[in-house]
């Protein structure tokens, strides 16, 4: 349905402005709790995060996915 497509894009576009250099890797900052905070576990960080994406990857424009949202 098209209204959760765009809804997850809109959210896909959001995580790769997030997108920042961490120790050679660039990472998702989360913004939350008044801090600024990286996470890699599956609940709330960069792997929960990258599974959710991959899973709706075919809603993303060729485009979209070439320029990785940003």
């Amino acid at each position: 349905e098209e209204r959760w497509a765009e809804l997850y894009r809109a959210g896909a576009r959001s995580l790769a402005e997030s997108i920042e250099p961490h120790d050679g890797c660039e990472l998702w900052t989360q913004r939350i709790w008044g801090r600024r905070l990286v996470m890699l576990g599956a609940a709330h960080g960069y792997a929960g995060v990258a599974g959710a994406l991959i899973r709706g990857f075919d809603v993303l424009q060729p485009s979209e996915r070439a320029a990785g949202m940003g």
